[in-house]
């Protein structure tokens, strides 16, 4: 869905961030947000550091999430904490997106840039030496339809796990069957068979495919 950038700044920095930000987007007022109890954008509260989406493309659809503070949310702040300390790209639980309109979820992928020369050997380094992070946006629902939406359907529904997250929080997309009729006269014959799990790691988090096939699936291919 995006890319962007978020770069790391700190409370002491924030006004001159601010105003900056503010000039060279011609806005009268540029503050760094975060979501209130009822969802709405709010000037972000006090604390020791804020990672403002500064950049995203493609803008024209996103442009509601400049000046949002991702760390402002927890599961967003543990991803990036956990890419921080690794040096590695971390992926974060489901999320809903401040640019989106309807209820649809989303996985954003931290990436940490550290300042060139400094050393990262450690966590307490690349603590000291991270200016940021560029972070790629998943829209789940779309992500799929691009891959598969233009292969013939076939009668075989997914779920699209994240396994890291609490189980209410596991669902990523259900995948319809997008086949239901069969006419075959053995149809209604064939058993019934168990979802199958495939189960794959993606940037830190363990996610899986459960497949159940449905009769119409069973009936071609059984």
């Amino acid at each position: 869905k995006a890319l962007s950038w978020n770069p790391r700044i700190t409370n002491q920095q924030r006004k001159r961030f601010e105003e900056l930000e503010g000039s060279e987007q011609q806005r009268e007022q540029f503050v760094i947000t975060e979501r209130d109890r009822k969802g709405n954008l709010i000037a972000a509260v006090d604390r020791e550091a804020y990672y403002p989406i500064r950049y995203i493309e493609p803008l024209a659809d996103n442009r509601k999430a400049l000046g949002f503070d991702v760390g402002s949310n927890p599961v967003r702040l543990a991803a990036l904490e956990q890419a921080r300390d690794t040096g590695k790209p971390i992926a974060t639980e489901r999320v809903l997106l401040v640019q989106d309109g309807q209820p649809r979820y989303s996985v954003l992928v931290f990436n940490p840039l550290y300042a060139a020369g400094m050393p990262v050997a450690t966590v307490a380094e690349r603590r000291q030496a991270l200016q940021g992070f560029t972070v790629a946006v998943l829209n789940i629902e779309k992500l799929l339809v691009s891959a598969l939406g233009k292969t013939a359907p076939i009668g075989l529904p997914f779920d699209l796990l994240d396994l890291s997250a609490p189980q209410d929080r596991q669902l990523l997309h259900h995948w319809s069957a997008r086949l239901q009729k069969d006419d075959a006269w053995f149809s209604s014959l064939i058993p019934a068979i168990p979802a199958s799990t495939r189960k794959f790691s993606f940037c830190g988090r363990e996610w899986a495919l459960v497949m159940t096939p449905n009769q119409a699936y069973l009936s071609r291919n059984y």
